[in-house]
Order: structure tokens, then C-alpha cells, then sequence
């Protein structure tokens, strides 16, 4: 038993030696490998970093040779620079040398003509002092007559080159101006076509029936004092003699609602209901209008006083129409010229406002409807183009120029307004009438409907001067009397006729 143990520890000894000399061995071999992979991993890394190194040493050289091109470059251009500069300087130390040289003869040649000047002084100075005594020699002339009459004849002589500069200067900012405005108008007129409304309303209605004619009869006073109409019978026919259109149409309204429904009691009639209901259809109709144009409703007040003027007329032209052209072409006008279109375009249209109270409170239009705006808050442009659109009061506003300009056109176009012949020949009679006056006019005739005044003067009394200013003096004549809406030309005629017989 003791042996066995023995035996087997002897053979585990001799195993666990075998077993640890195996794992020295192994160990060795592993150390080896792992001693040959560093040893080889060096030499890779040697490799590596030796390559890295002419890698870095060919771009050091590169980026050198780079560096040192571009300063070579930097450095020849700016050679280069400064050779122009110096060409440059030397050039302009030649030109200095040139202009001082040419300033020298200058100098010489001033200093002879200075020279001559001084001889030339001299000698006037002889001449003059010799004339001097000669006058003086004279009983007729003293010192202080003879400088009167040399300082006239300058005078004189300055003053007819000033008058034709003046004149000619003159007519060419007039021609180019008028050129310019009548190329705008006209081009302005071409693209407005305007309607026509009716030009006036009926001022009388008939009525058929006894009984009718009789119940308006009897209720005269009451339609006089909620209307404050007046009107009169003739025949069938009941007259309304109100100069206010607005109240003449609604009582000839009233007239033909007591016609059409036959109504035989005042009350029935409700005459307060058909004046509110009819004001809000003229507020309605004038806000239509300003839609039309693209404008800012009308307060009310407003609204009402110019659907008044829609019943009244002026010289066969209805007064509402011709607020509206007006409108129209202020908005044109003043976009032609930069202005604000939508406070030209209002004063336009509300510049004859004051119409609609005009009967019945003592002022011109204009004033009237320049409280009325007013009242209302409107803007200061809008008020300026509804007083100054008349020439009675000047504009000073390119506001008020542009609704002044827009009211002749309406005015003055083809077929917007009509005149009797009557009134037609006493204008051409004033026009003819305004030549009498003047001195050297042997005839006179207004030709073109009146917008043209040929004159003849006599040739051997007025001149060519004296004809210009004939012809001025007649077209500011014309400007102060005569209501005209557009231009009357004036042209004189200056002829001289001479007959010889063999």
C-alpha cells in the first residue's frame, strides 16, 4: 500500500515536471513570436515614418518653391510699378517744364497788350479831353448835358437788347410749355369718353282729371309749407316755379303719385316719408357715383348736397355730370404729373358743391362750398381745389391748378354746354368792342366762334413794336372782360401796300 502511494506520487511528480517543462517550452515559443511581431512592427513603423519624412521634406520644398515664385512676382510687379511711376513723373516734370514756358510767352504777350492797352487809354484820354473842350467851346452844351445824353443813348440802347431777350426767352418758354401741355391734354382728352344724362327735368305735370286738379288746389299751402315749393295752374297743367331743382322734383314726384293711385286725402299721401325715402335714393345714387370712380364714400350730408345738383344745370350742361368728368380727369391729370390722384380726383368732384345752397344762402359758390367742407373735416388740398377752381382766386396749389384745368375741359369740350345765338352775338359785339379803344386799329373781327381776334392797323402809324404790344395789351383785355372758358388766339395784321404805275 505504501508502495503504491509512493509509485504514484513519483509518476505525478514526474508528470507535473513534464507538464511544466511543455509550458516553459510554449512560453518561449509564444515570447519569441511576440518578440519577432515587435521586432517587426519597429521596423514597419521605421518604414513608415521614414517615408512620412521625404513625404513632408518634397512638400517643405514644394510649397518653398511656391512661396518664393509668388515674392519674386510680388517683387517684379512692383518693380514694375515703380518704372511706370518714374516714366509718369518724368513725364509730367516735361509737362510742368512745357506749361511753365508757355506761361512765361503768355505773361510776355499779356504785358505787351497791357503795353498797347495803356498807349491806346492814353490816347482816348487825349481825344476825349479834346472833345471835352471843344463842347465846352459851345454856348449849347455843358458837361452835365453831354454825359445826360451819352448815359440816355446807353440806356436806351441796353434796354431795346433787354426788351427782345426778355421777348424771345418768352416766347420760347411759352411755346415749349404749350407744346408740352397740349400733347398732355390732348392725350388726356383721347382717353376720355364721357356719357351724357339728361340736361334738365320736366317742371310741370298734366293732369286729366277735374277732381285731381281740384285736391291739388285746395292743398296748395300744404305742399307750399312742408316743400316750400311754389307753383302755378295753367289749364291742365300744374307749373312749379322753385329754382330748386331738388324740391321741384320731388313735388312733380308727388304730383304723379297722386295721379297714378288716385289719392283724394292729404294724409294719404305722407308727404315727410317720400321726402326721406327720395333723399336716401339721391345719397344712394351719389355713392353709386363715387364707387364708380373708385372714391371714398361721401358722408351723408355731403352725399345729399351733391345729388341736389343732379336737377340743376348750367348753360344746358347738368352740374352732377360735369362733376364727375371732372373727377375723371383730375384723377388723369394728376397722375400725368405725380400728384396724389385721390385727393385731385375728390376735389373734382365735390368743387362745385357749393351749388346746391347757393340759392338759398347769399356767396359765391366756391365760399359756400368751402364751409361745407369744412363742417365735414376735409383735408386742406380737397378745400383749396374747391375754392381756387375759378379764376377770381389764383391757385397757388398744384391741387387746385389740376381741378381749375379739369373744369375747363369739362366745360369747354364739344356738346357740353349750349348758348342762345343771342348771347352768342353780344359776345362776339364785346369782343369787336374791346378794340375801339386802341389807337391805330383801323378793323376789328372775331372769327372761330370767338376764339380768334383779327386786327388790322394802319402801317404807318404803328410799327412792328407798337403791334406786339397792341396784341398784348387786347389779350389781357380780353382775360379781364370777357367770361371765356378756353384760349382766344389774338393776331395782328400789319401790312404796308405799295403800287407803282409805269
Amino acid at each position: 500500500m505504501i508502495s503504491l502511494l509512493f509509485i504514484s506520487t513519483i509518476i505525478g511528480y514526474i508528470f507535473s515536471w513534464l507538464l511544466y517543462k511543455r509550458q516553459q517550452k510554449y512560453s518561449q515559443q509564444i515570447k519569441r513570436k511576440i518578440e519577432h511581431i515587435c521586432a517587426r512592427k519597429i521596423a514597419n513603423k521605421r518604414n513608415i515614418s521614414a517615408t512620412k519624412t521625404e513625404s513632408l521634406a518634397s512638400e517643405y520644398q514644394h510649397l518653398k518653391k511656391i512661396i518664393v515664385q509668388k515674392y519674386e512676382q510680388n517683387i517684379q510687379s512692383l518693380e514694375e510699378q515703380i518704372t511706370y511711376q518714374e516714366v509718369e513723373v518724368q513725364n509730367r516734370e516735361e509737362y510742368l517744364s512745357l506749361k511753365e514756358q508757355l506761361f512765361f510767352e503768355k505773361k510776355a504777350r499779356v504785358q505787351t497788350n497791357v503795353d498797347c492797352y495803356k498807349n491806346l487809354y492814353e490816347k482816348l484820354e487825349d481825344i476825349r479831353r479834346e472833345h471835352k473842350n471843344k463842347l465846352l467851346q459851345t454856348n449849347d452844351y455843358d458837361v452835365a448835358t453831354v454825359k445826360e445824353d451819352i448815359l440816355n443813348k446807353v440806356d436806351k440802347e441796353l434796354r431795346g437788347e433787354k426788351e427782345l431777350l426778355l421777348n424771345r426767352f418768352a416766347d420760347d418758354i411759352t411755346i415749349s410749355s404749350e407744346e408740352i401741355a397740349k400733347r398732355l391734354l390732348s392725350s388726356i382728352v383721347q382717353r376720355s369718353v364721357f356719357g351724357h344724362w339728361h340736361d334738365s327735368y320736366p317742371n310741370s305735370v298734366w293732369l286729366e282729371k277735374d277732381e285731381v286738379l281740384r285736391f291739388i288746389e285746395s292743398h296748395q299751402h300744404t305742399f307750399t309749407d312742408k316743400l316750400g315749393v311754389t307753383f302755378h295752374f295753367k289749364n291742365n297743367n300744374v307749373v312749379i316755379n322753385d329754382s330748386d331743382g331738388y324740391c321741384r322734383e320731388i313735388m312733380r314726384k308727388l304730383l304723379l303719385d297722386i295721379v297714378e293711385y288716385d289719392i283724394q286725402k292729404i294724409d294719404d299721401l305722407d308727404i315727410e316719408k317720400k321726402q326721406q325715402q327720395y333723399k336716401q335714393k339721391t345719397i344712394h345714387f351719389v355713392q353709386q357715383k363715387c364707387t364708380e370712380l373708385g372714391m371714398k364714400h361721401l358722408p351723408e350730408t355731403l352725399a345729399w348736397s351733391m345729388g341736389k345738383l343732379r336737377y340743376r344745370t348750367s348753360f344746358g350742361q347738368n352740374v352732377l355730370a360735369h362733376s364727375f368728368e371732372v373727377a375723371m380727369l383730375s384723377w388723369r391729370i394728376a397722375g400725368e404729373l405725380g400728384l396724389s390722384q385721390f385727393l385731385c380726383q375728390r376735389g373734382g368732384f365735390l368743387h362745385d358743391i357749393g351749388k346746391a345752397v347757393d340759392h338759398q344762402e347769399s356767396g359765391g359758390h366756391s365760399s359756400l362750398g368751402e364751409q361745407m367742407l369744412r363742417d365735414e373735416n376735409e383735408t386742406n388740398e380737397v378745400i383749396e381745389g374747391v375754392v381756387e377752381h375759378h379764376e377770381d382766386v389764383s391757385a397757388q396749389k398744384p391741387f387746385a391748378a389740376v381741378v381749375n384745368i379739369s373744369d375747363a375741359i369739362s366745360a369747354a369740350r364739344p356738346g357740353a354746354r349750349r348758348e342762345t345765338f343771342e348771347k352768342y352775338m353780344k359776345k362776339l359785339q364785346k369782343i369787336e368792342s374791346l378794340t375801339k379803344d386802341i389807337q391805330g386799329i383801323e378793323d376789328a373781327y372775331a372769327v372761330s366762334a370767338g376764339r380768334e381776334i383779327r386786327v388790322v392797323v394802319n402801317s404807318e402809324i404803328i410799327n412792328d413794336k407798337d403791334a406786339e404790344q397792341i396784341a398784348k395789351q387786347l389779350a389781357d383785355s380780353v382775360g379781364k372782360e370777357i367770361l371765356y372758358s378756353g384760349v382766344v388766339r389774338v393776331t395782328v395784321i400789319r401790312e404796308k401796300t405799295i403800287e407803282v404805275y409805269t
